[in-house]
């Protein structure tokens, strides 16, 4: 089967599991008693324990949803409800800015793409060039779906990698980071494009290349109060907790990109 074909299919089979999911984890919508957080998946350790704190120290409960970036922004359009956004790339925010759902928005970290592949790097894979060899199996996020997809797209035009080549060694296309990184720990994936905070989850069982900065594409992680929101002031103090000096300490215990490092 054709690659387009496949990620076409894989397209259509998120679409179709994403409404299944909005029936069952949102039901009628969000909580009206909890803030509720449309949470990119990239991000789901650090913001886990951070919302577990602020529960603990403001007393404010907090319900969390996490998904690919692409995804949630699809559902906060439909249901148009939730209190907080936070998307995988800056670029989502202001999508949806522009569609008016946006009331403040704060910068929380950077996610820095690496390619992670298996551990002891048997392919020998050291750049872009070395992932169009023959019988390269490749995991690709859906650009459809994940910040990390969508970027993923633009590092290949940036670096001027052969698009055609590329599709032919994807065997694998997922809605979120996650399982890109598993895929790759259980030798089922040569090489994925990942974010660097998720690949140091994966440490003691795969390995990491570094994209050099001048061919990189680095983006802002960045949260949003929604203009919907039933709790907007709860929901400014959560974002506000999350951007703050303890938000950042958190961040980078985990391994988060927490300063600029362009």
């Amino acid at each position: 089967m054709h690659h387009r074909t496949k990620l076409w299919m894989s397209g259509l089979a998120f679409l179709l599991i994403t409404g299944m999911l909005a029936l069952t984890t949102t039901g009628c919508g969000p909580a009206e008693d909890k803030v509720f957080v449309w949470c990119a998946a990239g991000m789901r350790p650090p913001i886990k324990e951070l919302a577990e704190e602020f529960e603990e120290t403001h007393g404010i409960p907090i319900e969390l949803d996490y998904r690919g970036s692409e995804t949630l922004l699809s559902q906060i359009e439909l249901h148009q409800r939730g209190d907080v956004y936070i998307a995988g790339d800056a670029d989502y925010i202001d999508m949806a800015d522009e569609r008016g759902f946006v009331s403040t928005r704060r910068a929380l970290c950077y996610f820095v793409p690496v390619i992670l592949v298996q551990t002891g790097n048997p392919r020998e894979i050291t750049g872009f060039d070395d992932l169009l060899q023959p019988g390269m199996k490749l995991g690709q996020g859906n650009p459809e779906a994940a910040a990390v997809g969508r970027l993923t797209m633009k590092l290949l035009e940036r670096n001027e990698v052969d698009a055609e080549t590329w599709e032919g060694n994807v065997s694998y296309v997922t809605t979120t980071v996650h399982e890109l990184a598993t895929h790759v720990q259980l030798q089922n994936l040569d090489a994925a494009i990942v974010w660097d905070s998720v690949a140091r989850q994966y440490e003691d069982y795969s390995d990491i290349v570094e994209i050099p900065p001048d061919r990189n594409i680095i983006p802002i992680v960045e949260g949003a109060v929604l203009t919907f929101s039933s709790m907007p002031d709860e929901a400014q103090a959560f974002l506000d907790f999350l951007a703050s000096d303890r938000g950042k300490e958190i961040l980078a215990k985990h391994g988060y990109t927490v300063e600029d490092p362009r």
